[in-house]
């Protein structure tokens, strides 16, 4: 149990250690690339939504014209 946990904190220290140098050697190239990730995902997410706007208009047209030809059959 001990020696387990022993290894487990090991474990987690030189991962805290190998995170901390990883920034410091590449950070600025890597917060490049998370704001280029950034711009790209907010892109699609953008056109994402717009899809979902335009299947929602034509939900509404197609309901629209339904409506129109149930109340010009009723007459």
């Amino acid at each position: 149990m001990w020696a387990n946990s022993f290894a487990q904190a090991m474990c987690q220290a030189q991962t805290e250690i190998l995170k901390k140098k990883i920034v410091q050697a590449w950070g600025p190239m890597m917060e490049q690339a998370a704001d280029g990730m950034m711009e790209t995902m907010g892109a699609l997410w953008a056109e994402k939504i717009a899809e979902i706007k335009v299947a929602e208009a034509k939900a509404s047209f197609q309901q629209r014209l339904r409506n129109l030809w149930l109340d010009e059959k009723k007459k």
